[in-house]
């Protein structure tokens, strides 16, 4: 390697380097890394990065320990540091933002495994809590060791109750957002109050992805997500506004709960969008008490979509619900082809149990409409003999 010259030496030369001991590659590379030339200082910076942690660092140490942060550049790894390397960037408060920045590329989209820092970090942070100390802290490890959350939390209290509070929570709650779920909901269950409404959407954010999170939420902070719930469930949003069904059907406990998801479904059935009133239907009729169900089903045989309005013929009809005679009649005359061959049908699976009430009900329609309602008395009667 030292001695190609050329652009051209130098890239044939790294080629040669792609296989072989990365005890004997690793000083080569470091030597490409300073080349005057652009695309070899490129190729050599890449594989570094690609080359054992193990390798580099020791010869990046000595010049990490003189301030030369730009050797941070050639480690990489998969975000468990060397406590050799810990302890470097603990003596550096002062770099804390650079070494910050390197720690997070190295943590990738994971956690960042770094015994040791945790306690310097927190000085850094109280002392000036940066938004890159602030998304070091979150991917720490250390959140998830057994009650470490806790012990962070109570660390970070001066700062969360103090003048730094918005800055500090705002970074925090930006920094999870780049986390999984669980992570999300580990930090904020520590960290987030009642009243931290941006908060209290991260949480509902993370429980609508895993449900299974909403139980472990303290008591306070799930009030406030499931009442958050509630007011989404009003929104244009339709497949969140599922999940937010689904979520709180499954999660139902006690009988007031069980209850409160009953009528919740009931008013969901008149929401704008009719994949939220078809998904709320399909959910009674798992969640609720058989007649309930069928009487909720009712509110569908006046849904302006002709689809949910045959859904609707079909359970009642097929339920056996003569009491939908009336409405069933006068449907028989609906502007949708689809709808009024349902309505007849339906009338003819109810059976001859229909045909007093669909009597009844042929007295008060119009009279231009009566004559669809006798076609099928005739042949419900024709069905009795």
């Amino acid at each position: 390697m030292r001695g190609a010259r050329t652009e051209h030496e130098l890239r044939a030369a790294l080629g040669l380097l792609t296989t072989g001991e990365e005890a004997l590659r690793v000083p080569l590379l470091l030597d490409a890394w300073h080349s005057t030339h652009a695309e070899v200082r490129t190729r050599a910076h890449e594989a570094l990065r690609q080359s054992a942690l193990a390798q580099v660092l020791p010869r990046a140490l000595p010049h990490l320990h003189g301030g030369q942060w730009e050797w941070l550049d050639v480690l990489g790894g998969d975000g468990a540091l060397p406590p050799e390397l810990v302890r470097v960037a603990a003596s550096a408060p002062d770099a804390a933002d650079t070494w910050g920045r390197a720690f997070l590329r190295l943590a990738g989209g994971g956690l960042l495994h770094a015994p040791g820092l945790v306690t310097p970090l927190l000085e850094m942070v109280r002392h000036e809590p940066s938004e890159t100390r602030l998304h070091v802290l979150a991917r720490l490890t250390d959140w998830y060791e057994p009650g470490g959350a806790a012990v962070l939390a109570r660390a970070l209290g001066a700062v969360l109750t103090g003048e730094h509070r918005p800055l500090l929570f705002d970074t925090l709650l930006a920094a999870t957002k780049e986390l999984p779920p669980s992570w999300t909901v580990r930090i904020l269950s520590e960290v987030a109050r009642p009243s931290d409404a941006a908060a209290v959407d991260a949480l509902a954010d993370a429980v609508l992805r895993v449900p299974t999170l909403l139980p472990g939420l303290p008591e306070a902070l799930r009030s406030r997500v499931e009442a958050r719930f509630l007011q989404d469930t009003g929104s244009g949003d339709t497949e969140r506004v599922r999940r937010i069904l689904t979520l709180r059907a499954e999660s139902a406990r006690s009988e007031r709960e069980k209850e409160d998801v009953v009528e919740l479904l009931e008013r969901s059935l008149g929401h704008r969008r009719a994949r939220v009133r078809h998904h709320a239907h399909r959910l009674l009729a798992r969640y609720a008490p058989r007649e309930r169900y069928l009487r909720a089903t009712h509110q569908l045989l006046s849904d302006a979509d002709p689809h949910t309005v045959r859904r609707g013929i079909r359970v009642l009809t097929f339920g056996g619900q003569v009491e939908s005679t009336q409405t069933l009649a006068g449907l028989l005359t609906h502007r949708e082809p689809t709808v009024r061959r349902a309505a007849r049908e339906g009338l003819l699976v109810l059976g001859p149990p229909a045909i007093a009430p669909l009597t009844k009900a042929a007295a008060h329609v119009r009279p231009d409409h009566r004559e669809a309602v006798f076609e099928v008395l005739e042949e419900l009667r024709a069905r009795q003999r």
